[in-house]
């Protein structure tokens, strides 16, 4: 599910105004857009009051679809003898396939937009990724599909940093690891995490959206855990 959206304070501040021309609604501010904004993690940031009209430009795009389980469906796989191609295919098609093809029809009105609006001076891209998506990190193996699957959307992120870099866009990509959030996603695992690494929502959104908000041209391409640290590819 797709949502159009106001940012939410204190992401940037800056005043959003709406007025009347003579031919059409006119916004002046920023715009975002968050792409599985229907439950979880997607929810939280999405704002208040839905954007009914069409601006023409964009702002932020974050994308916060993800799957890793689905009862009879999906199960992350704890050995190797779990793995079906099945599995395979749906956790990259989720995960990785649907948030890039987002930022590919995104693409255009990211680069009408940049910094317009907001206190930067570049559009943001900021897709939530995991951390057993690295695979320097990988000491333990295990679910297969998800870990490929969101080291897929690292890979197809960072290389499309590399053309907006060359292609001198005004547009940033980030991926961020939210940490353990008690979500649907989560729930089903949720047995041995201890209490303190198993964040609400509110905590886990708060520390992206500081991650987003001091994101410099620089972070471009980047991988993020929500306390700020870089993570290995």
């Amino acid at each position: 599910m797709m949502k159009l959206v106001g940012f939410r304070p204190p992401l940037l501040s800056f005043v959003r105004r709406a007025f009347i021309s003579s031919s059409a609604l006119k916004w002046e501010g920023g715009v975002s857009m968050v792409q599985g904004a229907s439950r979880g993690i997607g929810l939280e940031f999405a704002a208040a009051t839905s954007v009914r009209e069409h601006y023409g430009s964009l702002n932020l795009l974050i994308n916060a679809s993800g799957v890793l389980s689905i009862p009879d469906v999906l199960e992350p796989e704890r050995t190797l003898s779990k793995l079906e191609k099945s599995s395979l295919l749906l956790a990259y098609e989720v995960n990785a396939v649907g948030p890039i093809l987002v930022i590919k029809h995104m693409w255009p009105l990211l680069k009408l937009g940049g910094g317009s609006g907001t206190k930067r001076e570049f559009a943001i891209v900021a897709s939530l990724s995991a951390r057993v998506g690295s695979i320097g990190d990988n000491g333990l193996g295990g679910w297969h599909s998800y870990r490929a699957s969101k080291a897929a959307l690292n890979q197809l992120t960072k290389t499309i940093s590399v053309e907006f870099t060359h292609k001198k866009d005004p547009i940033a990509c980030v991926l961020l690891h939210p940490g353990t959030v008690d979500t649907d996603l989560s729930q089903p695992f949720q047995r041995n995490v201890p209490e303190n690494k198993l964040f609400t929502k509110e905590f886990s959104v708060q520390k992206l959206l500081n991650i987003i908000d001091n994101a410099k041209s620089s972070d471009n391409g980047k991988f993020f855990a929500w306390d700020g640290q870089e993570i290995p590819w």
